[in-house]
């Protein structure tokens, strides 16, 4: 036991470091803002004494969990804690998870997440929850983006979840359809780190995306954790959706009046929309080795994928609701436009299957036309290669992918690079004439037409043929 606390306290230490360094990204003589309560004393400890041999500047901000409660009464943050948001260059809110202190914890992450800064999460923080951070967050945050662009292209995806017999192995398998509508919604990367202006969820390392309403059919395997309970892997849960909604559960009697039971209060509310599905996500950390029963840490375990119930509108989907339950399962399958993403909890994600050669794109009008006018838009491109796009899904929360293809080179950074913003514009020649005159092998004109479709369809550039500017698809669906 000694050794396994010893253990614990070396990887928690480990990764307050990393949560400091990589997921808020601070370097010596920055300040950082530490939240905390009498419940997670361990853990500012742990951070401060890292910031401290790291030379980081702290200001701790002890917010008893009494006084986090009555600030549903109060509704508005103190000078004191405004100011401790304000001078810092990197918070961590490492608070209680107690139901009645989200209101605090919210308002937290509304008045901290600010473009001069980076805000971590960390509600129920503990030694484990430091030991889950101890990973190497480029790695995560690779297969995150791949997920990404796999949720981002894809237009179905199918779940296929497991039960599982004494012996370990599958017994029965259930099948999940959901729709994405390939680019017509985002999905959001919680890769662990966290962009400036931005928050997210400490330890990181999943993506998630709100599938389109009222299209979730078939039967999901609840064969892991919810919010406060972990389920014996051999006894699960059978949930069946129709036309996007919770129809009915299966299983032993006293796992489904203990599940009903989480939501009885929703219910009491006269909420409409709480058995609606609200999500889909792949958890991919390393680090965390088993169940929790705390949704913030078991959906990012790897190994697993989640569902989710109730509200979507914070992850760019339309469902208003006063819940969102995450439901984990073990060693799913994930299947997204005839793609294996997941086989048996094992990623097998290929990002080349996502990304088709310039050669085979199948050119549309105007990309065709001669006189085709060119300008960026409004959204984030991190240039390359290879070329990324960040979409904002939701205040705070964003999704990253990258556009990459051993065929595409620097090419589509290139034609970035020279394209001007709205309401500026060049024209194709005048494009394919700077990028001949520029340094590098010039590029045959199909090559530019084809990566030119591939930027708009990301939103990346938006173009003018004739007269008209061009529709996407998606830009057409009520």
């Amino acid at each position: 036991m000694a050794n396994a606390n010893q253990e614990l306290l070396a990887r928690a230490t480990q990764g307050a470091e990393r949560i400091l360094t990589e997921c808020i990204g601070l370097a010596a003589g920055e300040s950082l803002t530490l939240f905390f309560d009498e419940t997670t004393q361990a853990v500012a400890d742990l951070l401060l004494a890292a910031a401290l041999r790291l030379e980081i500047i702290p200001h701790l901000c002890l917010v008893p969990v009494v006084d986090q409660k009555l600030f549903r009464e109060r509704g508005e943050l103190t000078r004191q804690q405004m100011n401790a948001l304000e001078d810092a260059r990197g918070i961590l809110t490492c608070l209680t998870d107690d139901i009645d202190c989200t209101p605090f914890r919210k308002m937290l992450i509304t008045v901290g997440t600010n473009a001069d800064r980076r805000l971590g999460h960390l509600p129920g923080a503990n030694l484990e929850v430091l030991a889950y951070a101890a990973i190497d967050h480029r790695e995560a945050e690779r297969r995150c983006e791949d997920l990404a662009l796999a949720m981002a292209l894809g237009r179905q995806a199918t779940l296929h979840t497991y039960t599982f017999n004494a012996e370990g192995t599958v017994s029965d398998e259930y099948a999940l359809s959901l729709d994405l509508r390939g680019l017509e919604r985002a999905p959001i990367t919680s890769t662990g780190i966290i962009p400036l202006d931005t928050w997210g969820n400490i330890p990181g390392a999943e993506t998630f995306i709100a599938p389109w309403e009222h299209s979730a059919e078939g039967t999901f395997v609840l064969n892991g954790s919810y919010s406060g309970h972990v389920l014996s892997k051999y006894e699960p849960l059978l949930l069946t959706f129709r036309a996007g909604y919770l129809e009915n559960v299966d299983g032993p009697q006293a796992e489904v009046s203990r599940f009903w039971q989480r939501l009885v209060h929703v219910r009491a509310d006269g909420d409409d929309e709480y058995l609606a599905l609200a999500e889909l996500g792949v958890g991919v950390n390393s680090a965390i080795g088993r169940l929790t029963g705390k949704s913030l840490i078991d959906e990012k375990c790897e190994g697993t994928a989640h569902i989710a119930l109730g509200d979507s509108r914070r992850y760019g989907g339309r469902t208003a609701s006063s819940i969102h339950e995450d439901l984990v399962t073990l060693l799913p399958s994930l299947i997204i436009d005839g793609k294996e993403v997941l086989r048996r909890g094992e990623y097998v994600l290929t990002t080349q299957e996502w990304t088709l050669p310039l050669s085979s794109i199948q050119l549309v009008h105007p990309f065709t036309a001669p006189n085709l006018l060119i300008s960026r838009t409004g959204l984030s491109v991190e240039v390359g290669p290879p070329l990324k796009v960040r979409h904002e899904v939701a205040q705070g929360r964003i999704g990253v992918y990258a556009l990459q293809n051993s065929d595409y080179g620097d090419l589509l950074s290139r034609i970035y690079d020279h394209t001007p913003f709205l309401p500026h514009s060049t024209t194709f020649a005048e494009l394919c004439q700077e990028l001949t005159a520029a340094p590098g092998e010039a590029p045959a004109a199909s090559a530019v037409r084809a990566a030119l479709q591939l930027l708009w369809e990301h939103r990346a550039i938006s173009v003018k043929g004739s007269s008209d500017s061009v529709q996407r698809p998606r830009d057409t669906q009520p």
